[in-house]
This record gives C-alpha cells, structure tokens and sequence, in this order.
C-alpha cells in the first residue's frame, strides 16, 4: 500500500485523476438522495416522475462523457 500511495503521489496526473473521480462520486453520492427531495417537495410530482428524473440523471452521464470525447 505505502508504494502504491507513493505512486500516485508522486505523478501528479494519475494523482489529478483519482482525486478528479473521487470529488464526483461525492457529489454523485450526494446528489442521489436529493432527486427524491426535489421531485416530492419543488415539483410535487408523482413516483413516475421520479422514476423518470432519476433516469434522465443515467442518460445525462451517460451523453456527457460521449460529448466529452467528441470535444477533445
């Protein structure tokens, strides 16, 4: 583990890129549970509609990452 940790540590990229996909899964984990807050409480929506938004947050990724490669 010490040799593993001192590899990354000491590339800054790979150390950019872990610490990069560490801050989004917080945010995505932190994120999760307030979909259900937003769609019951500021939209006063059905469970459908839950359904639906949790959805579109997957798809959203999912065209973010293929836009991302189309832009570099």
């Amino acid at each position: 583990m010490k040799q593993g940790f001192n590899f990354i540590f000491h590339h800054a990229a790979l150390f950019f890129v872990i610490l990069a996909m560490a801050a989004g899964m917080f945010v995505l984990g932190c994120f999760g549970p307030l979909i259900a807050v937003y769609v019951r409480d500021s939209l006063q929506a059905s469970t459908k509609t839950f359904g639906i938004v949790a959805a579109m947050t997957g798809v959203g990724m999912l065209l973010g990452i293929n836009g991302l490669k189309h832009l570099r």
